[in-house]
């Protein structure tokens, strides 16, 4: 049997070690609070990148779902991007073939200056558009990127990739005629699309139509 002075000792190392046990599950607790705050951001940020391509997205469907009323889905995308950049020349062109069809609605004017001579150079130019517009997405994901301070650290790779990224693996898919790859990770998005950008298939300069040429023979 312990001796009344040895209970004052053991009362205090049982609570020391009580302290001890208590002070480890806070420490855990920390860490597992620490790390389900590290995975709500991550969620956050994955929703962020989602709710900006899911934007675009319903952008791109509701300037589209205002072609079906006057039945212009059948517009070719690549030639009328080449108006939209082409300026007055466009303009000029489009005023041309009303000129010679009074009664046509706008969707039917379009749809024969598709078909005019000027169409070909029309989509010419929709495709340099779309080229120049590309590149410039690539020069911000990979060539400014690589230079800037923060591509040697290694945490950016294993995040979801950037709707920049997601946009221009899908074109490229496109472009070279592939099926879309699962990427997961940032960093696997920016190695496909950097070898990629190799590829003349997709990344050489295309040709750019000499409109005013065209539309000068095209008016005369």
């Amino acid at each position: 049997m312990e001796s009344e002075s040895e209970i004052p000792a053991r009362l205090l190392a049982s609570a020391t070690h009580l302290a001890d046990v208590i002070d480890g599950k806070i420490r855990a607790l920390n860490i597992k609070a620490d790390e389900l705050e590290d995975q709500i951001r991550k969620a956050e940020a994955r929703a962020h990148r989602r709710a900006a391509h899911n934007l675009r997205d319903a952008k791109c469907y509701r300037l589209g779902s205002s072609f079906e009323p006057v039945n212009a889905l059948d517009f070719d995308p690549t030639a009328l991007a080449g108006w939209l950049a082409s300026g007055s020349a466009g303009v000029l062109a489009l005023v041309q073939i009303a000129l010679s069809n009074p009664a046509g609605g706008i969707p039917d004017l379009f749809a024969r200056l598709f078909r005019s001579q000027v169409g070909d150079d029309l989509r010419k130019l929709g495709v340099h558009a779309r080229w120049i517009h590309r590149s410039k997405i690539y020069r911000k994901e990979v060539i400014e990127f690589k230079a800037s301070p923060a591509f040697p650290k290694q945490g950016w790779r294993s995040k979801p990739p950037t709707s920049n990224q997601v946009y221009l693996i899908e074109e490229i898919a496109l472009a070279l005629q592939i099926e879309k790859p699962a990427l997961r990770t940032r960093g696997e998005a920016f190695v496909f699309i950097e070898e990629a950008g190799g590829n003349p298939a997709f990344w050489s300069e295309p040709e750019m139509p000499n409109l005013a040429a065209a539309l000068a023979e095209f008016v005369s």
